[in-house]
C-alpha cells in the first residue's frame, strides 16, 4: 500500500468500512456483484496490511481472473471472479466481520448456495437481487470523493457521482 511505511509496520493495516466500486462491465455476469443486490459500490469491512500487487495484476487478468471491484481511487483489487465458473470470487475485505446467522454475508451465502447446487445458487442470486439489504448503517457508507459518471448506492442515484 503506498501510503504505509515499509520501514514501520507498527500501525500498518487498512481497517475499517471500506467502498469497493464495481467495473461498469461486470454488472451482466457477475455473481457476487449480482448477490451484493446488483449494486455498483459495496462497503466491507477491511482489517489487513496486504493487497495484490499492481505488477501482476495485468498477468492475473490476462488469465481470466478479472478483478471487477477497486477501492474508490481504482488503485486497489478488492474483488476478483472467474467470469464463466460456477462460483469462483475472492475479496480483499473481511464479509465474516458483519455475517448473521439471519442476514449472512454475500459471498458466504453464495459460497454455501453453490456448494449445494445450481438452482439454489440461481434461486438465491434472484432473492439477493430483488432484496440485499446492507449490514451498515447508511450513515457509515459515504463516498469522501466524486466518482466518475456518478453510482448508485444502496439504490440511490447521485449523478453528481457524490452519495
Amino acid at each position: 500500500m503506498p501510503e504505509i511505511s515499509k520501514t514501520h509496520l507498527g500501525g500498518t493495516m487498512r481497517l475499517g468500512l471500506r467502498p469497493t466500486i464495481f467495473e461498469e462491465d461486470s454488472a451482466g455476469w457477475s455473481k457476487i456483484r449480482e448477490m451484493y443486490g446488483g449494486a455498483d459500490v459495496i462497503w466491507e469491512r477491511h482489517r489487513h496490511r496486504y493487497e495484490v500487487s499492481p505488477a501482476f495484476v495485468e498477468r492475473f487478468t490476462q488469465s481470466g481472473l478479472n478483478f471487477i471491484g477497486k477501492d474508490e481511487k481504482g488503485e486497489r483489487m478488492q474483488v476478483f471472479e472467474l467470469k464463466d465458473h460456477p462460483y469462483f470470487v475472492g475479496l480483499q475485505a473481511h464479509p465474516e466481520f458483519c455475517t448473521r446467522p439471519v442476514n449472512p454475508s454475500p459471498p458466504f451465502l453464495g459460497f454455501v448456495a453453490a456448494a449445494a447446487s445450481a438452482e439454489t445458487l440461481q434461486e438465491q442470486l434472484q432473492l439477493q437481487s430483488q432484496g440485499y439489504q446492507p449490514p451498515h448503517p447508511k450513515s457509515s457508507m459515504i463516498l469522501q470523493k466524486p466518482v466518475p459518471n456518478g453510482v448508485i448506492v444502496n439504490g440511490v442515484h447521485d449523478a453528481n457521482g457524490t452519495i
